[in-house]
């Protein structure tokens, strides 16, 4: 009797989940597809050798593949946790080096907040007073850190003006709020003109230029 015998793989899926597919732009789910070795016997296959290796992810809307390290990158949702998280701690350090007993810069953080996030970005004044407790200008380019890598550059304008927003709620910038916006712009690759014409575009006619020229440089 002849015996017919050897290995092969064969595809399978490995698993499932949610990913953000880079083809649709959002969350979307996936199939993780995948090869195992088999001991064949007559081209059967009898034994599995060993895991499955991961070969690519499927986007089950579009149908669009990527390779697996695609599903390091965050989710939509996990990127709006970060973000907000991010944010919150940035506009406490810029609130904190003004005045942060300003009930109108106070009111501005919180707006900002929830225009940001959306559907569920409140801002409570017992968490706010925890961020401010903790806040400390000097380390804003790590509280932004988790998403300053990600913004694109309308983003990353978007993100500082609206810090900008909170220290200019309470009147002209003071040197302190100079320096934390210049580390905070910094940190989001943005020039010190790009961040002077950032907070150009925001303030009142009357008060642009008060200044100078090197507002946050």
């Amino acid at each position: 009797m002849i015996l017919i015998f050897g290995i092969r793989d064969r595809l399978c899926t490995i698993g499932s989940g949610r990913f953000r597919c880079p083809h649709c732009g959002v969350d979307r789910d996936y199939e993780l597809r995948g090869a195992r070795r088999w001991f064949t016997l007559f081209f059967l296959p009898i034994v599995p050798l060993g895991a499955a290796r991961p070969l690519g992810v499927r986007c089950a809307s579009c149908g669009a593949s990527f390779a697996p390290s695609v599903l390091d990158l965050p989710t939509t949702d996990v990127l709006r946790d970060q973000y907000g998280v991010a944010f919150r701690r940035c506009a406490a350090a810029v609130l904190r080096a003004g005045d942060p007993s300003s009930a109108v810069a106070r009111a501005f953080l919180v707006d900002e907040y929830r225009e940001l996030l959306g559907e569920g970005g409140e801002l409570t004044d017992d968490v706010l007073d925890a961020d401010l407790a903790d806040a400390d200008a000097s380390q804003l380019a790590v509280y932004a850190s988790p998403v300053a890598g990600r913004l694109d550059a309308r983003q990353a304008e978007r993100f500082f003006a609206a810090c900008a927003q909170v220290a200019l709620a309470d009147g002209p910038l003071s040197a302190d709020e100079r320096d934390a916006l210049r580390n905070l712009g910094e940190s989001l690759n943005l020039s010190a003109a790009h961040q002077l014409g950032i907070i150009e575009t925001l303030r009142a006619p009357s008060e642009r230029s008060a200044d100078g020229p090197d507002a946050v440089g």
